[in-house]
């Protein structure tokens, strides 16, 4: 329930995102993120102090540099005990704005977690749609109810059948091909209940990919979605976690917030 209302309240806030052509839903987030990290680093540390710090740090290294040309080796010592100082109280400076972007940034990494990992699927795709069940539901029929603009040429009516991939589940799945553009809502019929999954095809906004129905019975639908990715190259790395988007992201954030301190003129 706290996780949906997040989303909801994620989508209010961040829903236009999704509105934007090509990549720039990447870039919008990406910059938002950048901007948010500057500021917060703006109002919680003393920009004063990170200044002198950095000047400090500056002419101490010109200083190790004069003493290990006279060989001066106390010298060399001395400065660099005064370095790890100032590296100490750089930490200290430093923790605020992490803990004060905290909050935020898991806010938006949640939303994006949701909503920008797919694609919407263009008219004219074809689409493998699946609706699982746990193992124990294998050989019964499931019926996904026909919608007009969809295709599906080997009927719409499937049996449970077991995961090469999971023991404990089983699978009906569907060939479905989208005549046109429009907003659709795929309604699974299985004993007395009907699942809808809604899919969004040739427009922007969102799709989801995979869908939890709530209830005792851990039903989910899934529909395969193309992975966004940045210039639709950038790939993700599946061993660590890091889908494509994720990866997209990381590449356009970190130059970011370097540029945006370079600009506002922030440490």
């Amino acid at each position: 329930m706290w996780y949906d209302l997040i989303l909801k309240a994620a989508d209010f806030c961040f829903g236009w995102i999704l509105l934007l052509p090509g990549d720039l839903p990447l870039v919008a987030v990406a910059l938002l993120t950048s901007l948010g990290l500057v500021g917060v680093r703006l109002v919680s540390t003393n920009q004063e102090l990170l200044r002198r710090a950095r000047a400090d740090r500056r002419r101490l290294q010109e200083l190790i540099r004069d003493a290990k040309a006279r060989r001066d080796t106390e010298a060399i010592r001395r400065h660099k005990q005064t370095l790890a100082q100032i590296a100490l109280k750089r930490m200290g400076a430093e923790g605020k704005p992490l803990l004060a972007i905290l909050i935020p940034i898991a806010f938006l990494a949640t939303w994006c977690l949701e909503r920008l990992d797919y694609l919407p699927p263009r008219a004219g795709d074809a689409l493998a749609v699946t609706f699982d069940e746990p193992a124990s539901e294998r050989d019964r029929l499931v019926h996904l109810v026909p919608v007009a603009g969809l295709l599906c040429e080997d009927g719409w009516i499937r049996r449970f059948e077991p995961e090469k991939d999971d023991p404990l589940a089983v699978a009906a799945t569907w060939a479905l091909k989208a005549q046109q553009a429009g907003d659709y809502e795929l309604m699974f019929r299985y004993r007395d209940k009907t699942y809808v999954h809604p899919l969004r095809v040739g427009r922007r906004g969102f799709s989801p990919a995979v869908l939890r129905h709530p209830g005792e019975d851990l039903a989910v639908s899934s529909v395969d979605l193309r992975p966004r990715k940045l210039f639709g190259l950038v790939p993700g790395f599946p061993a660590i976690g890091f889908a494509p988007w994720l990866v997209g992201y990381l590449l356009l954030v970190i130059p970011l917030v370097f540029v945006n301190k370079w600009l506002f003129r922030i440490e």
